[in-house]
């Protein structure tokens, strides 16, 4: 009733003023697109003496992915996972991944029930809600930040990880490679080999 009422529609991304003509049935003239404001997206640094408690912290990972996303079941953790267990087969090539966001509660349990069996379940480090800093933090130490969702209206992890310098891959998906804007770099997230080949080479 909002969309149906309203005067205007403001969405952030063409793909989602696509999704409102077609599902939604809008006019085309009723939606406008506004882009965030990539340039002010910024994150709060550690100090120092903060720096040196994540360097403890996280001192047993030399190597490690980041995944900042909640553990909605579109955000497709498990397609993540399997790459990881895929590189440990194919290439015997060992990567940690550090997982931040709430654990939702309907399909975190699925995740941990997987892990369970799997042979990658100590390379996965599912660390629930951080701090601005540490999430900062971990940015510039990993070695690679994947987005492997299956939807996004937009993806502020692939923004953060842009406005922080840090190498990131991500999906193939509605506003990511708009985002990136560099082919190289997106993978299909349901391609489990595509996916695990791509974090390997970067």
């Amino acid at each position: 009733k909002s969309l149906k009422y309203a005067s205007g529609v403001v969405v952030s991304f063409d793909h989602v003023k696509q999704d409102l003509i077609k599902y939604f049935r809008l006019s085309e003239s009723k939606i406008d697109v506004c882009p965030l404001p990539y340039n002010q997206i910024k994150l709060a640094f550690p100090s120092k003496e903060e720096a040196e408690i994540y360097n403890q912290k996280y001192s047993n990972l030399k190597n490690f992915i980041l995944y900042p996303a909640q553990t909605w079941e579109h955000k497709n953790h498990f397609s993540l996972i399997k790459a990881i267990e895929l590189i440990k087969d194919k290439y015997n090539f060992l990567v940690d991944v550090v997982c931040t966001g709430k654990k939702n509660p309907n399909f975190f349990p699925k995740i941990e029930q997987y892990l369970g069996e799997s042979t990658v379940s100590e390379q996965i480090h599912f660390m629930d809600i951080v701090p601005e800093i540490e999430l900062c933090w971990l940015y510039k130490n990993c070695s690679l930040v994947v987005i492997p969702t299956l939807y996004e209206a937009g993806s502020f992890p692939l923004l953060e990880a842009m406005s922080l310098k840090v190498p990131v891959i991500c999906s193939s998906v509605t506003s990511l490679p708009e985002t990136i804007g560099d082919s190289r770099f997106i993978f299909a997230p349901l391609k489990i080999e595509q996916m695990g080949d791509l974090i390997v080479n970067m």
